[in-house]
């Protein structure tokens, strides 16, 4: 396994679960969702999961090493 796979799975998470907060994410579902505020919302959450699940896999994979 290469030794920059758990810094880049730390990034990407991060990255990914900080995603849903910005306004641009949240103008642009907001539009695909015509409005929907429950339908955003959970969107938001299923990347917030998504990316801390990749953010503590890449640092189990840190400490493995």
């Amino acid at each position: 396994m290469s030794s920059a796979m758990p810094y880049f799975l730390i990034a990407a998470g991060l990255l990914v679960a900080y995603q849903p907060k910005t306004k641009r994410w949240q103008r642009r579902l907001s539009a695909f969702f015509g409005g929907d505020q429950k339908r955003v919302d959970k969107r938001a959450k299923t990347f917030y999961l998504l990316g801390m699940s990749m953010t503590i896999i890449g640092c189990f994979l840190l400490i493995r090493m």
